[in-house]
């Protein structure tokens, strides 16, 4: 696990064939996204070709940032890829088992899988801001070590 945090682009990387192969499987499948009125749908193989950019552009920064020798926050590093792969994953599940979450009533909203996802959703969110956030730090923090 400590080489995973050290090095966090290999697990992006490696989540990629993986991700990909998810995608070509369920491409007969659809997600489809309600927000008030308006419906938005996306193919499955579509979504797993954007995360599997997504996730190469993450590792490719990671990449960069730790070949030039910035010090990135290990906290920030765990909880960027336990927000960014690990919430993928509950996102995927909650969509698989649509009919019986929404069969739950948990709360009085109309559809609680969608609920769940969003949150889900804010929480990958919320990963991808830890990233920019740890990515910014160490370069200011690098900056004021070289200046001093």
């Amino acid at each position: 696990m400590i080489k995973f945090i050290d090095r966090p682009q290999v697990f992006f990387w490696g989540s990629i064939p993986l991700i990909l192969m998810i995608g070509w499987l369920t491409r007969d499948g659809d997600w489809d996204i309600n927000i008030h009125d308006t419906y938005y749908i996306m193919s499955n193989w579509y979504l797993a070709e954007i995360l599997a950019m997504l996730f190469l552009l993450i590792g490719g920064i990671y990449w960069g940032v730790l070949k030039s020798k910035l010090a990135l926050k290990r906290w920030m590093n765990l909880a960027h890829l336990i927000l960014s792969i690990d919430i993928l994953i509950l996102i995927g599940m909650v969509y698989k088992f649509n009919d019986t979450i929404n069969n739950w009533n948990w709360f009085s909203l109309y559809n609680t899988s969608s609920t769940i996802q969003f949150i889900l959703f804010l929480l990958f969110i919320v990963g991808q801001i830890l990233f920019v956030i740890n990515i910014i730090g160490a370069v200011f923090l690098n900056s004021k070590q070289a200046a001093i």
